[in-house]
């Protein structure tokens, strides 16, 4: 996600009334901790000149790893009041890939992952205080504290997958929405993407993007799939050499995930169907 379509995707909400450029010049000034951006500026990050990709230092307007945590809060507040929900779906619908929480209900946290979205795109450091405590000796879990962040990236997930169940719902053999889905999801975010939002540029933490992203819309697609070809298995063999289209599409998000999946747990695989089933299709 870039700045512009950070702001940009603040602006369809409609929350936001002035003008891109002043909200971004008040945004940006609300978190900075040391010299203020000017319009000409901030107009620059916005329209850079057509095309050339904007590449911007942004230290100079920051002391340090400083940001102004609660400047930057107080402000979307006075602008949003009460409205966050609606800033919130914003976020939900774009298929921009971004780290904000669209599933909590807890106000602060939003506001939270929004700042850490903002950080991310200004490449700067979270404040300390927001990173949530490494792994402990005292938590419940197999990860150990010398294991790279990598690994224990890949472990939490892989449990996640387990305790949600996300490889029965991805090997059943009918199609349905699943409400442990977007529990798992909104889990993902909490547990790894924003709280390991250090290592951003990790492989394993893009890839897990994808795949949350993947799962999202394989689930918004059983959502609307008619009672009639709820079945997977009657949709691959149905009609001899054309198969229903609900099939197919549900085989193609089946086999996008087990190939991210085999990128994240290289040599493995969800088992999301026979082989001989997802051969069926090219």
């Amino acid at each position: 996600m870039t700045i512009r379509e950070y702001i940009d995707t603040m602006k369809v909400s409609g929350v936001i009334s002035t003008s891109k450029l002043s909200f971004l010049v008040e945004l940006f000034n609300s978190t900075c901790t040391n010299e203020n951006v000017t319009e000409d500026a901030a107009k620059k990050w916005l329209y850079p000149d057509k095309g050339r990709k904007s590449v911007t230092n942004y230290n100079s307007y920051f002391n340090e790893d400083e940001v102004n945590e609660s400047g930057f809060y107080d402000y979307l507040k006075r602008r949003i009041h009460s409205r966050w929900g609606i800033l919130q779906n914003s976020f939900k619908t774009t298929t921009i890939e971004n780290i904000v929480d669209c599933e909590t209900e807890d106000e602060v946290i939003f506001y939270r992952s929004l700042l850490a979205q903002f950080l991310q795109i200004l490449n700067r450091p979270l404040p300390k205080d927001m990173y949530v405590e490494k792994l402990n000796a005292n938590e419940n879990t197999n990860v150990s504290q010398s294991n790279s962040i990598t690994k224990q990236i890949t472990e939490i997930f892989s449990s996640l997958l387990y305790e949600h169940g996300i490889v029965e719902v991805l090997s059943a053999d009918y199609l349905e929405c699943s409400l442990e889905i977007y529990k798992f999801v909104k889990v993902v975010k909490s547990k790894i993407l924003f709280r390991f939002l250090e290592a951003q540029d990790e492989p394993v933490y893009s890839k897990i993007i994808q795949f949350i992203k993947n799962l999202e819309n394989y689930n918004s697609f059983c959502l609307f799939t008619p009672d009639s070809c709820n079945n997977v298995l009657d949709i691959i063999h149905d009609v001899g050499d054309d198969p229903h289209q609900f099939g197919k599409s549900a085989l193609f998000f089946r086999k996008e995930l087990d190939k991210i999946y085999g990128e994240i747990f290289p040599e493995h695989t969800l088992f999301v169907l026979a082989k001989n089933k997802i051969d069926s299709f090219p």
